[in-house]
């Protein structure tokens, strides 16, 4: 008996059909199981939060001044910089100097390396134009390219003034009658900088503070603490700062905020004073004779203040006098103190001493002539447009953060007209807090154009739950709907029109 294979499959209806013999069995490794392709975005992910930390680090570096207290010695501040420069071309910080603050700032540091070859001492301008890109301008980018979000500003902001409450408590004292500190940037004048400078950023960090009670409670002891610093220094350029920066708190608040800023004048204003040694007072007392030729000469014997004063008057007069034999690149990046110490003398024939200009941008148009001296400007007023663009642009969104965006553009605003009322009176061309400002105002400008073309793009996006009337085609009159009104009709959609899936047609 035989068995024959149906030939049509009507045939084998009811049937078991022969299974056939097993073919040998080739093992093909499954699709998944090569390697996963990295994910770019969240390889974009992993180099972000590498480079804030390394931002974190700079910060640190910069403002707290920890290397200035343990491994002392070793070029630590250097090689973290030199690492953050290779951090910064891996994570595209770089890119952040297409910037108008950017661009600003690199055509000033180019006119800088122009004016080195004309320099009085060339190798020690090439060696100045070096670690300012390799200190500042890494530290600008990188602040500017990092924060990812507004609370990422913020927390860094906010790390600024910790750091510079650190290095205030831990490395400042009063031995000599005035406040000072100890290291880089250790003058009395850089102190009462650095104290003003982190007012803001203090502040910032209390308005993170959800509770009022320790928000304002936190905010009143450390600005306490940060104007009685200020005003222990004894400068007396940290008096008009001071009031700038009151009055960009006192206009960009509120009705409330503003009698609450008034309240804290009146009370901590008092306190501060009282606190401060009588030697201290009768120095900033003097900023009234300070404008007088006739006073300083007659008080400079016995004012110790009086003949700063007298000092700094000739500073200024030797930095224009530089300027006008140097208008086009000046005496070299730089080399201000040592121009005016080999080439200049007193009266009597002796050397001048070996001190800067206390004047920014007389030193800077000294130093790198009057084009470099109008870069710089450019580079500040950059900053200041920036910050403009940013206020208007944080009032055009409609986002969770935009009250923070607010705050951290009131705090740079704020620290910006400090340092540049400060910069008057001292000399801080090639100190980190300019640099700070600028990165955090570029990043805030990304950050908020970044959010408006999000939300365009969602809102030029159409819902594929909500029909497109452009889509709809209109039942006739004569159907059931004529009676209702137009916006109530049925819409009725074929399937060539229809924005939804065939199966989520209902007609």
């Amino acid at each position: 008996m035989s068995f024959r294979a149906p030939s049509k499959p009507s045939e084998a209806a009811g049937k078991v059909p022969l299974r056939k013999p097993f073919a040998p069995v080739q093992w093909v490794p499954p699709a998944d199981s090569a390697a996963p392709s990295p994910d770019p975005a969240q390889q974009t992910e992993h180099q972000l939060n590498f480079a804030l930390w390394m931002t974190v680090l700079l910060l640190i570096t910069h403002f707290a001044r920890p290397f200035e207290i343990v491994l002392v010695g070793y070029h630590i501040p250097a090689v973290i910089c030199t690492i953050g420069i290779a951090v910064a071309v891996f994570c595209r910080a770089l890119s952040r100097l297409g910037s108008s603050t950017g661009i600003a700032l690199a055509a000033f540091i180019g006119w800088m390396i122009i004016a080195c070859p004309e320099s009085t001492w060339r190798s020690g301008s090439i060696q100045y134009v070096f670690w300012y890109i390799v200190f500042w301008v890494v530290l600008m980018v990188m602040i500017a390219q990092t924060p990812r979000s507004a609370k990422d500003l913020a927390r860094l902001g906010a790390l600024t003034g910790i750091c510079c409450l650190f290095s205030l408590l831990i490395l400042s004292d009063d031995a000599s009658g005035r406040l000072a500190s100890s290291g880089t940037f250790g003058n009395s004048d850089d102190v009462a900088l650095m104290a003003g400078y982190a007012i803001p950023f203090t502040v910032l960090w209390a308005q993170r503070f959800k509770d009022p009670i320790l928000r304002y409670s936190l905010m009143a002891l450390t600005v306490g603490y940060l104007l009685l610093s200020v005003f222990r220094t004894a400068t007396r350029a940290a008096i008009p700062a001071v009031l700038l920066m009151f009055c960009v708190y006192f206009f960009r608040n509120n009705i409330l905020q503003k009698f609450l800023l008034i309240f804290i004048v009146v009370v901590v204003g008092p306190t501060v004073f009282l606190m401060l040694p009588q030697t201290t007072i009768t120095r900033l007392a003097t900023i009234v004779y300070s404008f007088d030729s006739d006073s300083i000469n007659q008080m400079q014997g016995d004012s110790e203040a009086m003949a700063s004063t007298s000092e700094r008057r000739d500073l200024l007069s030797d930095a224009i006098k530089m300027t006008i034999d140097n208008p086009l690149f000046g005496v070299g990046p730089g080399e201000f103190p040592d121009y005016r110490h080999e080439y200049l003398r007193y009266p009597n024939g002796d050397h001048k001493r070996f001190f800067p200009s206390h004047n920014t941008f007389a030193q800077i148009a000294s130093e790198s002539g009057v084009p470099g001296l109008l870069l710089y400007l450019l580079f500040l007023w950059s900053i200041i447009r920036t910050c403009r663009r940013v206020r208007k642009l944080s009032r055009s969104i409609q986002h969770p953060d935009s009250n923070l965006f607010n705050e951290i553009s009131t705090c740079i605003e704020a620290a910006l007209l400090y340092f540049l009322a400060c910069a008057f009176f001292m000399t801080c061309d090639r100190h980190p807090h300019q640099f700070v400002i600028a990165g955090m105002a570029i990043s805030m400008e990304a950050l908020l154009r970044k959010i408006l073309a999000d939300q365009a793009t969602a809102s030029a996006t159409p819902d594929p739950e909500t029909p497109d009337p452009a889509y709809i085609d209109r039942q006739p009159a004569s159907s059931g709907n004529k009676r209702l009104p137009r916006f109530l009709r049925q819409p009725r959609f074929s399937a060539e029109t229809s924005p939804l899936p065939p199966t989520r047609l209902t007609r």
